[in-house]
This record gives structure tokens, sequence and C-alpha cells, in this order.
């Protein structure tokens, strides 16, 4: 008897997670060349971070995420 094997497709959290971890990548990477548009890749992985952790009910990262959040914004706004 053979069991096949089907790949699952991402879900939300998943998505998630590597949409933090590539915006959040690009975001620093952005910044390192002074492009103000890490502060926008920076903005986009928090939210989705943000999102991410109240999803998953892990509150104080959550809050973590929203100061920087908070400061991706303000770094944008004084660039």
């Amino acid at each position: 008897m053979t069991r096949s094997v089907k790949l699952a497709r991402p879900g939300l959290n998943q998505i998630l997670q590597a949409t933090g971890l590539l915006f959040g990548l690009a975001g620093t990477w952005l910044v390192t060349e002074k492009n103000a548009l890490g502060f926008v890749f920076w903005t986009i992985s928090n939210l989705a971070l943000i999102v991410l952790t109240a999803r998953t009910r892990l509150g104080l990262l959550g809050l973590m995420y929203v100061a920087y959040l908070a400061l991706s914004l303000k770094g944008l706004l004084q660039w």
C-alpha cells in the first residue's frame, strides 16, 4: 500500500511570515544603500508581522512590531 504525499499550500500564517521576512531584509538592504524606500518595506514587514502575532496570540511580540512600525514611519517622515 502506497500513500501519496500532497504538498500543502501555504496558509496565511506562512504567507505573513514570508512577507515579514522578505520585506524586512529588503528594507534593511535599502536603508544600508541610503534609500528611503527601505522604510516603506519595513512598514509592510511590520504590518504583516503584527497581523501574524495577533493571529497566533503572541501579544508581547506584537507590541514590539507595533513599536517597530512607529519607528519605521518616523524614519520615513524624517528622511
